[in-house]
């Protein structure tokens, strides 16, 4: 199903980032070099807009906002009050019918790809720029009803007290924010987490950074658990899981190995990615990855990020790969 509503992953092409977000174009990309992502598809920013507009929502929540400043919508206290209004406002949201009716069609769609009636979803904004750990994610996500529902919860996060105060920090329009929403398969996490392919705190390129913790990885990127770093993970489990780690050796090599073919395929950019290993899966086939963006805020080696003049990008991949991986 190709329309300006839904797209699957595997349509979704570098030129789609102002229609369905960069979440959803990473996994695209990482999926068309052969790194194992969840089956899934993407609601465009069209949607939302859509929707916002044909509701009345919009209109509504413009004319709420319109007796603020933005100065004042920088306060901590203004922001929570605001937000949390509007988010009343938007709960119990249905969306338009025929947006409705493709959701609903897309969602029959996976289940039939991935053989499970009601096939367990995650719910994932995707906005045309990164803003990490903004907006709302929602996990095991099961049937249309709450699909629909977790959906307009995601759009609804756009008026999340931290993001209006984002935007009114940024000097953008506080009232009109679209974002994409990725639904896809969710995995049957044994463990999962992130993985830094350069040393977050040493900018060393030879070095990668994995932090991951049973279960879920919501709770490490989100840092709600202290995760494994080279150690244990320390959470209320049996004393017997506490001393075990969450990824094999096997698991580690494999998690690197990728991780680093989408470092070379992003021009040498160290990456920031979730990775999630399922409990279902025999390995390799139990490695996915969730996520991929650029890793901010490191300084590193730049020489990776150029490619020599003359040099076709095979030949740069294939030589960045050989001095990365075994030089």
């Amino acid at each position: 199903m190709a329309s300006d509503l839904i797209l699957w992953f595997r349509d979704i092409q570098k030129a789609h980032i102002h229609q369905v977000g960069r979440k959803a174009v990473s996994l695209a990309e990482l999926a068309r070099i052969g790194i194992r992502v969840p089956s899934g598809f993407a609601l465009t920013l069209k949607a939302h807009e859509r929707t916002m507009h044909e509701t009345g929502l919009g209109e509504r929540i413009r004319c709420y906002l319109e007796k603020f400043e933005k100065a004042n919508l920088l306060s901590l206290r203004n922001s929570q009050s605001t937000g949390n209004h509007i988010l009343k406002m938007m709960k119990g949201t249905r969306l338009p019918e025929d947006i409705r009716s493709e959701l609903f069609e897309a969602y029959e769609r996976l289940c039939e790809v991935t053989g499970i009636h009601n096939v367990p979803v995650s719910v994932r904004s995707s906005g045309p720029i990164s803003h990490p750990g903004l907006f709302d994610t929602y996990l095991n996500v099961q049937g249309k009803a709450q699909l629909e529902q977790k959906v307009v919860a995601s759009w609804a996060s756009v008026f999340a007290p931290r993001a209006i105060a984002d935007r009114a920090l940024r000097g953008c329009p506080v009232e009109e924010y679209y974002i994409g929403v990725i639904i896809v398969q969710m995995v049957n996490a044994r463990s999962a987490g992130v993985l830094f392919t350069v040393n977050p705190i040493t900018g060393d390129l030879n070095e990668a950074v994995i932090e991951g913790s049973w279960g879920l990885g919501e709770s490490v990127v989100q840092a709600k658990v202290t995760p494994d770093y080279q150690g244990t993970v320390v959470r209320p489990v049996s004393r017997e899981r506490q001393a075990v780690a969450c990824l094999t050796e096997d698991e580690v090599r494999e998690l690197v190995r990728l991780a680093k073919i989408a470092e070379i395929y992003y021009g040498g950019i160290p990456q920031d990615m979730e990775w999630s290993i399922a409990a279902d899966c025999p390995f390799p086939d139990n490695v996915f990855f969730l996520q991929t963006r650029p890793v901010v805020g490191v300084q590193w080696d730049t020489k990776y990020a150029d490619k020599p003049a003359g040099k076709s990008s095979t030949d740069h991949i294939a030589d960045l790969m050989v001095e990365r991986l075994i030089g």
